[in-house]
């Protein structure tokens, strides 16, 4: 089988780790990165290789296309996510069947839009807030608050739409930070989420891999150091973890209601109850695998083998 894998570095472990094990099933996996592509309509309809010229696209395009693989796993970050998104959604039109949709990968990868899914489906998250108004910023950040902390919200957690491994995530300790950083955001054109912060966590989640509406591994992860994220690029520590019924099935949840056939979900442990901090549509697992010593790469390949 001939395995198209979307990712902008083939040297990324999980990607890496996909090849490998794609090949020791006898499958034969290429890393593409969906930035280097270029997207044709019209006579030309297809996916090709930057810079492939237009008299060979119609001379050899079974040789080009990327359409020839017979699935695609995609491992789209968020550099770029616009366009590797396009190539995904043109793939998915021509037929090829793909571990995630296109559909699913652009819900996922909006952190606020995921959230507005999982609360519409009954799917516990933090307190999470969104505005434009610099107006309102002391009100806004005061509705994060509550009785608890004497209703002033503060600190609070800042993340951008798009941001992975920890980066585009800030804690905002005071009015005068948090203001500072929305206006700098808003001014370049961008929007930010306020998030309530869950001091009881310490920072501390649980990454819990799915697939195919099955928990295959989970692990916990601890912020390094006068950090306040968890993400192990960020410097945290990992160890595999037990988790329970409730945790199992609120993943399993919000896997589905994102129409995710992987994921990996984080769950914060609050003093409520769990909550669902948000869902990785591309998730990497070169954690997990150290920490439980299970063949993920392996059992990804098999299951994307599957859906043909």
């Amino acid at each position: 089988m001939k395995i198209l894998i979307l990712s902008r570095d083939k040297n990324y472990y999980s990607t890496k780790r996909l090849v490998a094990e794609a090949q020791k099933l006898r499958h034969k996996a290429v890393v593409v990165n969906p930035l280097q592509c270029d997207i044709s309509l019209g006579s030309t309809l297809g996916v090709y290789p930057s810079g492939t010229p237009r008299s060979t696209l119609h001379a050899s395009r079974s040789t080009l296309d990327l359409a020839s693989f017979d699935l695609v796993i995609p491992r789209i970050g968020i550099i770029g996510i616009d366009y590797a998104l396009l190539v995904a959604h043109q793939l998915e039109f021509m037929g090829k069947p793909m571990l995630n949709s296109a559909r699913s990968l652009s819900y996922a990868k909006n952190k606020f839009l995921s959230l507005q899914i999982l609360a519409k489906s009954g799917i516990p998250v933090p307190a999470t807030l969104m505005t434009r108004s610099p107006t309102t910023i002391k009100d806004a950040v005061k509705k994060l608050g509550g009785p608890a902390n004497g209703g002033t919200g503060l600190p609070v957690v800042l993340k951008l739409f798009r941001g992975s491994q920890g980066k585009g995530v800030m804690l905002g300790e005071n009015l005068a930070s948090v203001e500072s950083i929305l206006t700098s955001v808003w001014a370049i054109g961008f929007d930010i989420i306020l998030q309530k912060y869950l001091k009881e966590t310490k920072g501390e989640d649980i990454r819990v891999l799915v697939l195919n509406n099955e928990v295959i591994a989970a692990m916990k992860r601890t912020p390094a150091q006068g950090d306040f994220r968890s993400n192990i690029h960020q410097g945290g520590t990992m160890k595999k973890v037990a988790i329970t019924v409730e945790e199992k099935q609120m993943a399993l949840r919000a896997s589905r209601a994102l129409g995710l056939k992987i994921a990996g979900v984080d769950i914060m442990r609050a003093k409520n109850g769990p909550l669902v901090l948000e869902v990785n549509a591309s998730p990497g697992f070169e954690g997990l695998e150290k920490v439980t010593g299970i063949n993920i790469a392996k059992k990804i390949v098999e299951y994307a083998c599957r859906l043909i």
